[in-house]
C-alpha cells in the first residue's frame, strides 16, 4: 500500500513538473516571439515606416521578416498623376479605337516630398469644401475638384545575414486617380541577385477604404490579380476599384495602398562587395480600357508592360545601389 502510494506521489510530481516546465516553456516562447515583434517595429520605424502602414500591411509572420534585419535602406517617390485631354496620336488616329478624334489619358510628373503634399493639402482643402454641398451620404473621399492622382510609393532592401537580402515596394494614393483600371507594380534587381521566393509566395497585399450608402464603411483587401516571377524580379497587376452610383446605392472607394515582398541572395559568393541595382516603378494605367496587361520583370532592372501605350510612370523610376554582403 505504502509503494502505490510513493508511486503516486512520484507521479504527481512528475505532472506537476511537466506543466510547469511547459507553461515556463510556452511563456519564453511568447517572450521571445514579443520581443522579436518589438525589435521588428523599431527596425522600421528607423527606415521610415508609421505604425499604420506596419499594423495595415504586416501579418505576424510578415512583421518578424523584420526582426534581425541589417540597416533597411530606402528611396521614396512622390508623384503626381496628371489626367489631360490629348490628341491623337501621330497617325491621326485614337491608339485603342482608330478613331480620329482626341482622347483623354494621364501623364505622370514627379514632385518634391513638399511640393506633393503641399498639393495633397490644396485639392483636400477643395474637396472638404465641395463635400458641404454633398448628399449626408458622400464621404468626400471621391476627387470632386480634381481627377488628378497623387501617389507617393517607397522602395526598400535589408540585409538579413548568410548572403540573404529582403526587397519590398510599398504605395499609397493620398488622392485616387480619376483613371481607374489595372495598374502595375515592378520590384527589381541586377544580376549580382537572384530571387529565391516564387511568385505563388510573392508577400502582397493591396487596401482601399469603401463607404456605402445605405450602409457601412469598411476596408476592401485582396492580393495581387497577377503576379510574375522573372529573372530580373517581381511584377504584379491589380484592379484600381470604380466608385457606382445608382439611383438606390453608391459605393465610393479611397485611400488605395498596398506592399509586396520577395526574398533574394547572392548570385555568386564572387559577387560579394560587388555593388546591385535595386529597382521599384508604379505604372499606372492612363486609359480606362478594361484589360490584362502581359507583364514581366526581364534581368536588367526593366519592367515589361505590354500594351506600353497604355501605362504611364514617372521617370526615372525609383533606384538605389546596394553593396553586397556574403
Amino acid at each position: 500500500m505504502m509503494k502505490i502510494k510513493r508511486v503516486k506521489a512520484i507521479l504527481s510530481s512528475f505532472v506537476i513538473a511537466s506543466m510547469l516546465f511547459s507553461n515556463s516553456a510556452f511563456a519564453a516562447s511568447a517572450f521571445n516571439t514579443q520581443s522579436s515583434k518589438e525589435k521588428a517595429i523599431s527596425n522600421l520605424i528607423n527606415a521610415g515606416w508609421t505604425m499604420n502602414e506596419i499594423n495595415d500591411f504586416l501579418n505576424d509572420e510578415e512583421l518578424l521578416k523584420y526582426s534581425d534585419c541589417g540597416k533597411i535602406v530606402s528611396e521614396t517617390h512622390y508623384v503626381r498623376i496628371e489626367h489631360q485631354a490629348q490628341n491623337s496620336n501621330s497617325d491621326g488616329e485614337n491608339a485603342i479605337s482608330g478613331d480620329k478624334k482626341n482622347i483623354e489619358t494621364d501623364c505622370a510628373v514627379n514632385l518634391t516630398k513638399d511640393e506633393f503634399f503641399k498639393e495633397v493639402n490644396e485639392k483636400k482643402s477643395e474637396k472638404a469644401a465641395a463635400k458641404a454641398t454633398l448628399s449626408s451620404y458622400d464621404d468626400g473621399s471621391d476627387d470632386h475638384t480634381t481627377s488628378d492622382g497623387y501617389l507617393r510609393y517607397t522602395l526598400s532592401a535589408s540585409y538579413g545575414g548568410n548572403s540573404a537580402y529582403s526587397l519590398s515596394l510599398r504605395y499609397q494614393w493620398y488622392i485616387t486617380p480619376g483613371t481607374r483600371a489595372t495598374d502595375v507594380i515592378g520590384l527589381g534587381h541586377g544580376d549580382a541577385l537572384t530571387q529565391t521566393t516564387s511568385a505563388t509566395n510573392v508577400y502582397n497585399v493591396f487596401k482601399a477604404d469603401y463607404a456605402e450608402y445605405p450602409g457601412s464603411t469598411g476596408t476592401l483587401e485582396n492580393s495581387g490579380k497577377k503576379v510574375i516571377a522573372d529573372n530580373g524580379g517581381t511584377a504584379i497587376s491589380f484592379d484600381l476599384p470604380a466608385n457606382y452610383a445608382s439611383d438606390a446605392y453608391t459605393v465610393t472607394y479611397s485611400n488605395f495602398r498596398g506592399y509586396m515582398r520577395y526574398d533574394a541572395v547572392i548570385t555568386y559568393p564572387t559577387m560579394a562587395n560587388q555593388s546591385c541595382g535595386i529597382y521599384g516603378i508604379y505604372k499606372h494605367q492612363a486609359l480606362g480600357v478594361k484589360f490584362n496587361p502581359s507583364i514581366g520583370y526581364p534581368s536588367g532592372g526593366t519592367l515589361s508592360v505590354s500594351p506600353s501605350l497604355n501605362y504611364v510612370a514617372e521617370t526615372p523610376n525609383a533606384y538605389f545601389a546596394i553593396r553586397m554582403n556574403y
